[in-house]
């Protein structure tokens, strides 16, 4: 790869770290814990923790896609990158 190629790459993926991190700070705002103290139906609490369950999967999922592209981020313009 060239330096410019490189350099491309990087704020390519900068760019999608960056959208990533704005996406997983909403996200840690949407799986704060439930409140008890809130008066709910039995229903209405088990469906907002079955939501609360599938936000936190999509967080997991977010944050090991962010770790991922941190490490590709490191490794361009290195012998370990693999494009």
């Amino acid at each position: 790869m060239t330096k410019d190629e490189i350099e491309k790459t990087k704020q390519e993926i900068q760019i999608e770290l960056d959208s990533l991190q704005k996406e997983i700070d909403d996200m840690k705002e949407d799986t704060k814990p439930i409140s008890p103290d809130v008066s709910l139906g039995r229903l209405t609490r088990l469906d907002q923790m079955q939501s609360q369950n599938i936000k936190q999967d999509s967080l997991r999922k977010a944050q090991k896609r962010f770790n991922e592209l941190k490490y590709k981020h490191a490794i361009v313009g290195t012998p370990l990158y693999q494009p």
